[in-house]
């Protein structure tokens, strides 16, 4: 999953809030979607491998950090999203 932040230079990082969106997103899509928590590493676009075996991954020494995210809550947004619009 690629999380776009900006396109102005001066802004490298996006908001917390929005990479931990994106972090429990990609662990509701994995394998790991019934875990508590699963473990998300994050870095530049230009560190994804775009070819070859590894696509879409990247090399543990090219990561910026780590966000521990949690699968259940994207669960728990859709179903409080469905509710306020009345199709639960």
């Amino acid at each position: 999953m690629l999380l776009r932040t900006s396109m102005v230079r001066s802004l490298v990082r996006a908001p917390r809030e929005c990479m931990e969106s994106a972090s429990d997103l990609a662990a509701f899509f994995s394998d790991a979607r019934r875990a508590d928590e699963v473990k998300v590493m994050y870095t530049d676009s230009r560190h994804v491998a775009k070819r070859g075996g590894r696509v879409g991954q990247l090399k543990e020494s090219k990561r910026l950090g780590v966000i521990w995210a949690k699968p259940a809550r994207v669960a728990d947004e859709a179903r409080d999203a469905q509710e306020e619009q009345g199709w639960l």
